[in-house]
């Protein structure tokens, strides 16, 4: 697991929380051949945590993203710190990932 970011949400604001791994499909080395595999996903989690506990987070297959969306109700503004966790490669040898997040 890596910590990746850090997020702060004012008192009733929302923090959204976006990652992306990239998936990429495998092809033959013969460039008029169109016989390649399905894209292969990375499965990965994005986790919020507020301090030392779990906020939020999201996990699925299918997909080679992950959002989260978090309302800070505690009244004062909160610093929550985003991890992304790689359960498996898909198949894939190495991926590019993104981060992104806004607080409004």
């Amino acid at each position: 697991m890596a910590v990746v970011g850090f997020g702060a949400s004012p008192a009733g604001g929302q923090l959204r929380v976006a990652s992306l791994l990239q998936a990429r499909p495998t092809c033959p080395q013969n460039p008029g051949s169109f016989d390649c595999s399905a894209d292969p996903y990375p499965l990965h989690a994005l986790i919020l945590y507020d301090g030392a506990l779990l906020a939020g987070y999201s996990v699925g297959s299918g997909s080679n993203y992950q959002y989260i969306a978090k309302t800070n109700t505690s009244g004062a503004t909160k610093t929550y710190t985003v991890r992304i966790y790689l359960a498996d490669w898909g198949g894939l040898s190495a991926t590019t990932w993104g981060l992104a997040w806004s607080s409004l």
